[in-house]
């Protein structure tokens, strides 16, 4: 690491302009990259709540929540106490 900068130090003016200009283009190019292809833009996260929240709706609609001591059918809770589920078949 120290030799590099023994060397950027040893550079001309217009060597070290042209090496920050390169390193700027670079860098805007590798930031473009990750924003394209990297994340979700807020186009897609919008899209992929509605996909999720529209696919949790259609599995509610198909569900019951019981206590317990009504009714008949699977219940799935890991506690005692609590409120079971009942699939609809």
């Amino acid at each position: 690491m120290w030799k590099f900068f023994e060397w950027a130090w040893s550079l001309s003016w217009g060597d070290g302009i042209a090496l920050l200009a390169c390193l700027f283009v670079f860098y805007w190019c590798k930031k473009w990259i990750d924003n394209r292809f990297g994340s979700l833009n807020k186009r897609q996260k919008r899209e992929m709540k509605a996909i999720v929240r529209e696919a949790m709706d259609e599995w509610a609609d198909g569900v019951d929540y019981l206590t317990p001591n009504k009714g008949e059918g699977r219940y799935y809770c890991s506690k005692p106490d609590c409120e079971g589920v009942r699939f609809s078949e």
